[in-house]
């Protein structure tokens, strides 16, 4: 994924707004590491954005902080163009591979942003890529929000990310518990189990096959919705998305053949990590 500015951008300005971000969201200066069979994520125990003009090199444990990579590049852009491979001269991938050798070590960082400038165009190109343990793309939106707001020395309009939040039980009641650990391992053994890539792939897709997406809602009713429920009841136990997914459910359990008897939830996830879901103006 990438933005594009026009012009050159400020190199230590976006440095230190990105420290400022990372300050935010510790855990995005985490490292993917794996020894044998066994994965960890480590955060490193100092923030430090290391500028790095030498994409190719590898990240390994000797480099110091969180990279950011700055370049320069004379090659054409089509902003609509979307290649099946982005352009490597625009973006560093984050190197993850779970297929290699058991005895193959491995440490990486987690997220990778990579700033290019293009004199041609005299256009900056911000491509990132990321480990999914890091957020869904709602935490990326919220991450670029603040970064944008310190590279300009405005303050954020969302708040900042809560990391002790839970839709359930919390984990210690809840996910360990042997009747409930039972019960997901039955609906979750893609993830429970490291699988083959090749395997693991076929059982993710087969999980989405059984998936019905069904669009009989408009953007405005659902709005509607919003707006009769409101972001939070009185006591703050039912949010709008608990009301809104028991609507849907309930309305489309009138007309569908087979009803809905299982549900995925991942907008209560992503409203939860924020104490502002919304800008306050």
């Amino acid at each position: 994924m990438s933005m594009t500015f026009p012009g050159p951008l400020d190199k230590d300005g976006l440095v230190a707004a990105y420290e400022e971000t990372l300050r935010v969201f510790p855990h995005a200066t985490g490292r993917l590491r794996r020894k044998r069979n066994d994965w960890t994520v480590g955060v490193l125990p100092y923030l430090q954005v290391s500028s790095i003009s030498d994409s190719t090199m590898k990240l390994g444990p000797s480099t110091r902080g969180v990279p950011l990579t700055f370049a320069t590049t004379s090659k054409p852009w089509d902003h609509y163009q979307y290649p099946a491979e982005y352009p490597v001269h625009l973006m560093d991938p984050v190197a993850i591979n779970f297929t290699c050798a058991l005895d193959t070590a491995y440490d990486e960082p987690m997220l990778r942003y990579k700033v290019t400038y293009c004199p041609t165009s005299n256009e900056t190109i911000i491509a990132w890529s990321s480990c999914h343990l890091i957020g869904d793309g709602s935490i990326i939106y919220h991450f670029h929000h603040i970064w944008s707001q310190a590279y300009q020395g405005k303050k954020p309009l969302f708040g900042p990310p809560m990391y002790e939040r839970y839709c359930t039980a919390p984990a210690d009641e809840h996910v360990n518990n042997p009747d409930t650990a039972g019960f997901l391992a039955n609906y979750l053994s893609h993830i429970k189990t490291l699988y083959p890539m090749e395997e693991w792939v076929r059982k993710v897709t087969a999980t989405l096959a059984s998936t019905v997406q069904v669009d009989l809602f408009t953007a405005r009713q659902i709005q509607q919705l919003r707006l009769v429920t409101g972001f939070s009841s009185a006591s703050g136990a039912t949010s709008a998305q608990d009301a809104l997914s028991a609507y849907l459910i309930t309305t489309l359990n009138r007309v569908l053949d087979v009803p809905i008897t299982r549900v995925s939830s991942i907008l209560e996830v992503r409203i939860s990590l924020f104490s502002s879901f919304s800008p306050q103006d």
